[in-house]
């Protein structure tokens, strides 16, 4: 054998392994191309569903009527004011130099 032989036959060798290496480079892309398609259509598919769930939700509305006011008292201790007229029960306090 002679030393152009070696070359050549190492240049095609070289050669024939870029050219394998590109095409598992292009089949890994072409999964992952597929792999993002598949994953952009789930995607697709909870939106519709969420926005279906959405336009269902429009009707319903929350919060108090326009003719209730929002308070941290109880309705039973707003009731209890209006009837006593004198403010909230002071009996309860611990300060006793409050209470009459």
């Amino acid at each position: 054998m002679d030393i152009k032989d070696t070359s050549d036959e190492e240049r095609d060798r070289k050669k024939a392994e870029k050219e394998a290496r590109k095409l598992r480079k292009a089949q890994k892309e072409a999964a992952k191309r597929e792999k993002n398609l598949e994953l952009m259509k789930q995607t697709e598919k909870v939106e519709d569903q969420l926005q279906g769930d959405q336009e269902d939700d429009e009707d319903v509305v929350y919060g108090a009527p326009d003719d209730v006011a929002w308070t941290d008292k109880s309705a039973a201790m707003l009731e209890a004011e209006k009837m006593n007229k004198s403010g909230p029960d002071l009996s309860v306090c611990r300060f006793e130099h409050l209470m009459p």
